[in-house]
């Protein structure tokens, strides 16, 4: 799987299993708080992509996470579902404590019933439920939101991938050694993780709104990029919502 993100711009960071099931578990915390015991339920939705095998594997990415969720050995069991495209059943929705997209650009927005699946995400956002976006997942491309730029998933995850858009244009390119720094002191995400190099396609000039980085939204790495003109870029993020989702 080329790329992983909230969210997260690379994919190098995902293959560490621990990483993948605490970003999993972290945004499905507070969807489960007072709820009676049993498995936490992840939803996973490949969406439509277009890559040839062996870039942007989104249906072998959606299986990796899947096992590496349902195998991490938490308190808490996760018990994952892979659904190809919007489920058409329903209770999946209403029952996942989090929510993890992966495909070529935001999922909902190239599938069929944009406006319709879109609603039905916002009635579990407004519940509580957690969302994940790996890599491309977080992109939106020129038509898919207002020239102004906005769109639910600021609110919903801090920021997104904006590719050929008229109010921003974030980049993507393979980078053949891209250091991801991780702070030593962050986020409970990144317990356990070190900071890395990678020949790989980290996002940069992520666009997180007029204003730039929201107070609830965490920076989880960075990168000094691109090598011709070094800016600290922000690679992966977090956010918490004001309803407690994350």
């Amino acid at each position: 799987m080329r790329g992983g993100s909230p969210l997260f711009g690379f994919c190098q960071l995902c293959s560490n299993n621990r990483l993948i099931c605490t970003i999993v578990f972290w945004f499905l915390l507070p969807a489960v708080i007072g709820q009676t015991a049993g498995p936490k339920q992840v939803l996973i939705v490949v969406g439509p992509s277009s890559h040839p095998p062996g870039t942007h594997e989104v249906g072998a990415g959606a299986r990796v996470i899947a096992y590496c969720a349902e195998h991490a050995g938490l308190v808490d069991k996760l018990e994952a579902t892979i659904v190809e495209g919007w489920p058409t059943n329903k209770s999946l929705i209403e029952s996942a404590n989090t929510i993890v997209f992966s495909g070529d650009r935001f999922p909902l927005a190239e599938m069929p019933e944009t406006e319709r699946n879109m609603a039905e995400l916002k009635t579990a956002m407004e519940r509580g439920c957690g969302i994940v976006c790996f890599h491309y997942a977080t992109g939106l491309t020129k038509g898919q939101m207002p020239d102004d730029g906005s769109h639910p998933l600021l609110d919903w995850m801090g920021g997104y991938f904006a590719t050929r858009c008229v109010h921003h244009q974030s980049v993507a390119k393979i980078f053949e050694a891209a250091k991801i720094e991780l702070p030593e002191n962050g986020h409970p995400i990144l317990r356990g993780c070190q900071s890395f190099t990678i020949h790989d396609e980290p996002y940069i000039k992520n666009y997180f709104g007029p204003q730039g980085i929201a107070k609830n939204v965490t920076p989880l790495a960075t990168s000094m990029l691109p090598p011709e003109d070094p800016h600290e870029e922000i690679v992966a993020w977090a956010t918490q919502r004001e309803n407690g989702g994350r």
